[in-house]
């Protein structure tokens, strides 16, 4: 008698994409802006504006180049 075999068939799982790095916002500092106005601009936080470009103040000046979380 000849031995029979039989297959299972197993679901496989798809592969899981992992995010990559989330892309960096940036915002050139203009005449009249404040990192308030800049938060609620962005829908964000003052604090969180400083924390992300290292700033310890409020004071942020035209031209400079800002990072928003």
């Amino acid at each position: 008698m000849a031995a029979s075999t039989s297959t299972v068939a197993t679901p496989s799982t798809p592969p899981v994409a992992t995010p990559g790095p989330t892309p960096q916002r940036t915002y050139v500092v203009q005449q009249g802006d404040t990192l308030n106005e800049l938060a609620q601009r962005f829908g964000t936080t003052a604090a969180a504006i400083r924390a992300a470009n290292g700033l310890t103040g409020d004071t942020i000046n035209v031209g400079q180049v800002l990072v928003i979380p």
